[in-house]
């Protein structure tokens, strides 16, 4: 098996062996998509693959395009890319056109045409006004396949609670801009596709409900809980992966590992909302897995991690404490609101952490 690294981009020191080129990845859509701008990934072969995030603000609604033209939405930022090109007043593939400029300056800047690997990640948008336009829904059914044994998915639905397969319809037709804009990028000649599952809410209520606030969005007292939003997050990424078949591109299902019982891993949100480095590293080495890249274990892990967790009896109510990664691993590990023994290797003291009050961890 070889092994995958992480880098921030450096210049090539002097007299060092010949550099490799690394093979872009670009990953196109919402505010989730930015975590991976830049992020640098080399296997033990010495093959090198640069993440490139293109931000459009994408929501589902604008990806169709018209009369065979792509969606501006998602022409934009791949113009900007350089991965289309305008010929004739129209966009054309840049690994596929015959215009003699856009060759011309391929040879020119040595770039290489191919089939970019391009991953959407849409949808984080979109799930918002879904939950919004059930305002008189309380509760989804799930199936026994998606229910746990504990936590916010254990418990029974409600009584006039809406089927599973009643809500997947419904956020089934909200997306299906997404699925058309897939079909247009085919035509254009960008066969290397996927599309990125949504990550698990926050378990924050406050922080789910500020978020929401800033965004101009109310919602019900049912539609506040942690319940409710992760079974719109099922639902969404239940589409997600059906357009994926439907359409013929690659879904990269991260959920499963993203959860304990149902419930975002300790540190996996950054701000409550986006993927922390080490989440987002996590993903980015399932993309090039999933793209055929190159087989890939985890980095090397952070030497230690700064956790914040609420404290009631501290200015601010956080704490911070400095721990390694055997306590990192005993904390993500650890079920539901459960005592974790933890050992801060700064003050050299031991404390007793109870997992449901971490609201972030960050590698150092």
């Amino acid at each position: 098996m070889r092994s995958v690294t992480t880098t921030d981009i450096m210049p090539p020191a002097v007299n060092s062996k010949p550099s490799v080129r690394p093979e872009s990845i670009y990953v196109v859509g919402d505010s989730h998509s930015l975590a991976y701008n830049l992020r640098l990934y080399t296997t033990g072969d010495d093959r090198q693959f640069l993440f490139q995030s293109l931000y459009a603000g994408l929501s589902a609604s604008v990806c169709a395009g018209s009369d065979g033209e792509l969606s501006p939405a998602l022409a934009a930022p791949l113009s900007r890319a350089g991965l289309l090109v305008k010929v004739d007043g129209r966009y054309e593939a840049f690994h596929r056109t015959e215009d003699p400029q856009s060759r011309l300056f391929a040879q020119m800047e040595d770039r290489p045409r191919v089939d970019p690997p391009i991953v959407l990640s849409i949808g984080g948008l979109d799930v918002m006004h879904f939950g919004v336009s059930l305002s008189k829904i309380d509760d989804i059914a799930l199936p026994p396949a998606l229910t746990e044994s504990t936590g916010p998915l254990s418990e029974p639905a409600l009584f006039e609670a809406m089927p599973f397969d009643d809500a997947v319809l419904i956020f089934s037709d909200r997306m299906l801009p997404l699925a058309q804009g897939l079909r247009e990028l085919q035509h254009h000649g960008f066969t290397r596709l996927a599309l990125l599952s949504l990550a698990p809410p926050t378990p924050n209520d406050e922080a789910f409900r500020a978020m929401r606030a800033t965004l101009g969005l109310t919602e019900t007292a049912s539609h506040a809980t942690l319940s409710w939003r992760s079974k719109c997050a099922l639902v969404a990424n239940a589409v997600l992966a059906s357009i994926a078949r439907e359409t013929g591109v690659l879904f990269v299902d991260r959920w499963s590992d993203q959860v304990r019982n149902g419930v975002a891993l300790p540190g996996l949100l950054d701000d409550w909302m986006h993927l922390s480095t080490w989440a987002s590293d996590a993903t980015a080495l399932a993309i090039i897995d999933r793209f055929g890249g190159a087989p890939v274990v985890p980095q090397s892990p952070p030497a230690n991690y700064q956790v914040y967790f609420e404290d009631p009896s501290v200015p601010g109510g956080i704490r911070e404490h400095t721990i390694d990664h055997a306590d990192f691993t005993a904390l993500r590990d650890a079920r539901g609101d459960a005592l974790v023994p933890l050992n801060d290797i700064n003050e050299l003291t031991r404390m007793w952490v109870n997992r449901a009050r971490v609201v972030r961890i960050v590698g150092v």
